[in-house]
């Protein structure tokens, strides 16, 4: 079974714009999608909201948690030897051919590379393209790319 990786792009998207998606999902049993611990985090600091004083997270964050992977045991730093990127920066930003990513960009195109049924679904243009030059141009979709796979469920 094919597992999506989200980038949070991806999420905020089908939240404006699809917000019956994630709710379709857990009813869809041929198909799985993840987030990264990395990228739950990142949209877990826009999605905090202030309730009686107190910083809580949203519910439609809250939906997903369920969802959220943790990537240990993948070595980011062997696959950046691998796969000869350059780190500058103090080690904040990498480069691959001219694509600067961050640190979650490369946990994501790593995570992806961990797992053969893995795929990327992206709308960030160094993300997509470092991935389809790294794994393979089937290893990482835009967002409308998903939505022709997929349309059945959206």
């Amino acid at each position: 079974m094919i597992t999506y990786v989200l980038d949070s792009n991806i999420v905020i998207k089908l939240w404006n714009q699809k917000p019956e998606f994630f709710k379709l999902m857990k009813e869809n049993k041929n198909f799985k999608y993840i987030i990264p611990k990395n990228i739950a985090e990142e949209i877990a600091v826009k999605e905090r909201c202030r309730y009686k004083g107190t910083y809580i997270l949203s519910q439609r964050f809250l939906d997903l948690i369920s969802y959220i992977e943790d990537y240990k045991g993948i070595d980011i730093e062997d696959f950046i030897n691998k796969n000869n990127i350059k780190v500058c920066e103090n080690n904040k930003a990498y480069y691959f051919n001219d694509n600067k990513l961050s640190k979650n960009d490369l946990i994501l195109i790593s995570l992806a590379n961990s797992n053969k049924k893995y795929i990327i679904v992206t709308e960030d243009k160094r993300i997509l393209k470092a991935s389809r030059e790294i794994l393979g141009y089937k290893k990482a979709i835009t967002l409308e790319e998903f939505i022709t796979i997929e349309g059945n469920i959206l």
